[in-house]
């Protein structure tokens, strides 16, 4: 049991460590806000709404811990023992903002097109499995893989562009280089944990914890990456 809340304590603080991480690039966003372009305002948005998404999970934690017996009716009667019902609002907020920021950055035109109309689709998936297939109170693996996949392959689809581009700069002077990257770092381990976290979760939460604490350190170093790349918003005339 004393491991176990120890584990549980960590699993919380560093998740509060995190979401201050995640302010660093909003703060580079801000200080060159004026030259942000279209796309990079729709991902300073998405980052900003990842933020807000947090925060609601960190907040209902807390209310929880500290106003148990207030919650308690709820929570029993909805069955509801994790913050695993409030997924849906990251998976919703990758469909739906990365989808219109690689619309937009991802040419010829046609593909931003398809991908825009995906995103729209996926969205309503993951609506879908959350309230009738899936539920509101687990993790499930559909909606996450789907979102691992979706957050994972449109950045790669996108760097697959820019290799093959004649800018008038470096490649690493491009945000959207920037972004692309820290997306792949990101995700591309949570695809990993969500195939099989739910299972690591219930039969060891020593480890799932750690896996958890690995997960939030790459998350970290993409927040970097994402500073980078709104460090070079400068470079975004060229484009």
């Amino acid at each position: 049991m004393k491991d176990e809340a120890f584990y549980n304590k960590l699993f919380i603080q560093f998740g509060q460590f995190t979401i201050a991480a995640m302010f660093i690039p909003v703060v580079a966003a801000m200080l060159h806000y004026r030259l942000l372009d279209k796309a990079s305002r729709i991902f300073l948005l998405y980052l900003s709404v990842i933020i807000l998404v947090n925060l609601i999970e960190q907040a209902f934690i807390w209310s929880v811990n500290n106003q148990t017996d207030l919650w308690r009716p709820f929570l029993t009667k909805f069955e509801i023992g994790d913050t695993n019902f409030l997924g849906i609002l990251s998976f919703l907020t990758d469909f739906i903002f990365l989808g219109l920021f690689f619309s937009v950055t991802v040419v010829p035109a046609g593909i931003g097109k398809w991908i825009g109309w995906a995103s729209v689709l996926l969205a309503l998936i993951a609506v879908v499995d959350y309230f009738w297939i899936t539920g509101y109170n687990a993790t499930g693996v559909f909606t996450p893989t789907l979102d691992g996949i979706f957050a994972s392959l449109l950045p790669l689809i996108q760097l697959g562009y820019m290799v093959r581009q004649d800018y008038k700069v470096s490649i690493y002077k491009i945000p959207y280089f920037w972004f692309s990257s820290g997306l792949i770092v990101t995700h591309l381990l949570a695809l990993l944990f969500y195939l099989a976290g739910d299972k690591i979760y219930d039969t060891d939460f020593p480890l799932y914890v750690k896996l958890y604490l690995i997960g939030n350190c790459l998350n970290i170093a993409s927040q970097i990456l994402y500073a980078i790349g709104f460090r070079h918003a400068r470079t975004l005339r060229y484009i």
